[in-house]
């Protein structure tokens, strides 16, 4: 089954914004779908994963950097670093409310389109 697209235009869904780290503490930023922001604050690598795990299980998408690694490229990094990633979303803009929500899954060449709710959706990949 070839992974999955989808393309949107206006808010764009709750997704990660960014993840940074400051001396211990682990911070993963989140927008939602009306631009509200939260922040998830995780004080050791047990419950970075724990909440990593998490929002992927709930099909959050992670933002694409662009000049910058953005929290994405975290992630990737975050899950080699531990010798597997599972496929998970990742959301990038083409320009001002016009964006691409997509299945990171390593090896994949071709992607298939599909509803946003149908990609959003908690199933197995």
């Amino acid at each position: 089954m070839k992974p999955r697209f989808s393309l949107g235009k206006g808010s764009a869904p709750r997704h990660v914004v960014d993840i940074h780290q400051r001396g211990r503490l682990t911070t993963i930023d989140l927008h939602d779908e009306n631009g509200a922001k939260a922040s998830v604050e995780c004080s050791d690598r047990a419950e970075f994963q724990s909440s990593i795990e998490g929002l992927n299980a709930e099909r959050v998408p992670f933002a694409v950097g662009a000049m910058c690694s953005g929290a994405s490229e975290t992630l990737l990094h975050w899950l080699r670093e531990g010798g597997v990633v599972p496929p998970y979303l990742e959301i990038s803009w083409r320009g001002p409310d016009d964006w691409i929500v997509r299945e990171s899954v390593d090896g994949a060449i071709e992607w298939q389109e599909v509803p946003l709710g149908v990609l959003l959706a908690n199933n197995a990949l």
